[in-house]
């Protein structure tokens, strides 16, 4: 079975077995698109058409999701899902993220529509479970809950929320009708960049992101970039909890992934060994 979050588990775990010449190298690369991915915003500036007078604190906010990979690294990936992940890295994914002013839910829209089967992939499973990521913010808890699957099975991640130690720029822009500010920070060893409007002015943002004073319209990590498309404001919004098979700890979901990435590389040599 062939799922892209393995593939990407493996990447990083391989990448840390790599040299330090390799390191920057592979590093270096990752700046670059990084960069690339930064300057997008130009050209994404304009998604949302519409200014929503806020009434409430009941959002629904449309996100495209996009996947920064670098070419490089797809190539590590097995042969079987690297179209798929090409794929992913140029065609967004569509989130929803609902705020009910104490929580929010950040999940795919319809995942059926992502769902695509191979020769390589068992039919009982799909290769785009990365699509599954999704969370669920108490606020007044301090509780994130993170969904990913692996392997036909989805599992819940019970954690704090976290603490971004945000730095906000002098730097402005405009995205859509909104004025946005800049702010930045640094989490597990890496930059990032958020544009966030005190227009709306609820501390949310999509995926693990929050913390800012006001809505993240758009931000750019190393591997996503989130771009809000839309904004509809909700008479009654009702905030769904994430189910899954199974809660772990963060812990126990590093060692699945490590698990299943050996078991990956296996059945890629028996694949091949077939082929041939």
């Amino acid at each position: 079975m062939k799922t892209i979050l393995i593939a990407l588990a493996f990447i990083s775990i391989n990448s840390c077995r790599q040299s330090k010449a390799a390191k920057n190298i592979e590093k270096n690369t990752q700046i670059k698109e990084y960069s690339e991915s930064v300057n997008e915003i130009n050209s994404q500036k304009n998604k949302i058409d519409e200014k929503v007078e806020i009434q409430n604190a009941n959002l629904k906010i449309t996100f495209e999701e996009k996947i920064n990979i670098p070419n490089e690294m797809i190539e590590k990936i097995p042969v079987a899902i690297q179209t798929e992940v090409r794929n992913l890295k140029n065609n967004p994914i569509i989130y929803f993220l609902n705020y009910d002013g104490n929580t929010s839910n950040y999940s795919i829209d319809d995942l059926k529509k992502y769902i695509k089967t191979s020769s390589t992939v068992s039919k009982k499973s799909n290769s785009f479970h990365l699509a599954e990521f999704s969370t669920y913010k108490d606020y007044q808890s301090n509780l994130l809950v993170i969904k990913s699957s692996m392997m036909d099975k989805s599992y819940l991640i019970n954690r704090k929320l976290i603490n971004f130690d945000w730095k906000i720029s002098n730097e402005n822009k405009k995205i859509g009708n909104y004025l946005c500010k800049k702010a930045t920070t640094i989490y597990k060893d890496e930059k990032i960049i958020a544009y966030y409007t005190d227009e709306i002015p609820f501390s949310v943002g999509p995926s693990i992101y929050q913390g800012l004073p006001g809505l993240i319209l758009y931000l750019v990590a190393p591997d996503r970039t989130y771009t809000a498309t839309k904004i509809d404001n909700i008479d009654k919004m009702i905030v769904e909890k994430l189910t899954g098979d199974k809660t772990i700890s963060e812990k126990e979901y590093l060692e699945l992934v490590e698990k299943y990435k050996n078991k990956e590389i296996i059945e890629e040599k028996i694949e091949e060994y077939h082929e041939n």
